[in-house]
This record gives structure tokens, sequence and C-alpha cells, in this order.
């Protein structure tokens, strides 16, 4: 699982966080953010507990980083890990 949020290179001239709140992101585990493919803060998991942490720590960078009241959520799939079964459908 791939988790992400917002930077400021990604906005322009705005500014979403202050240096203190990407302190905590930092501190958190999320890897910084980079001109390029990557200019969003980003988390990678690739299990249960992994997953589990993932949603903790999108869940405080959404209401305790970016003090947002309500979120928005998109997924995707990028491909399904070997061993996994598909639903038929």
């Amino acid at each position: 699982m791939i988790a992400e949020v917002i930077s400021n290179l990604n906005i322009g001239d705005a500014v979403a966080l202050t240096p203190r709140d990407e302190q905590v992101l930092r501190k958190m585990g999320w890897s910084e953010p980079s001109p390029g493919p990557n200019p969003n803060w980003r988390y990678e998991s690739n299990d249960v507990a992994g997953l589990m942490r993932t949603v903790l720590m999108v869940r405080h960078a959404v209401y305790e980083v970016l003090r947002e009241s309500r979120a928005t959520w998109s997924t995707c799939a990028l491909g399904v890990q070997k061993g996994i079964r598909q639903r038929k459908r």
C-alpha cells in the first residue's frame, strides 16, 4: 500500500505545511517529498502490520497535521501480490 500526504512542493506558491508540520511527518516515518515522480510525503507498506500503521499515520496526518475536519480517500489497484487470490466476478 502506498499512502501520500500533500507537500508544499506540489501546490505551487501555496503553503499547506509549516516547518513544524513537516517535522511531525518526518518523526512519524513519512518519506520526504522530492521534485519529480514523488512530490508528496509518502509511506509504503506491504504487510498487514504495515497496513494498520499506514491507516493510523494517514488519520493522524489528516486530522492533526493538516487540521482537516473531513477527508476524501481514493484508491487504485497497482497489481496483485503473488499468492493472493482475486475474486471472480
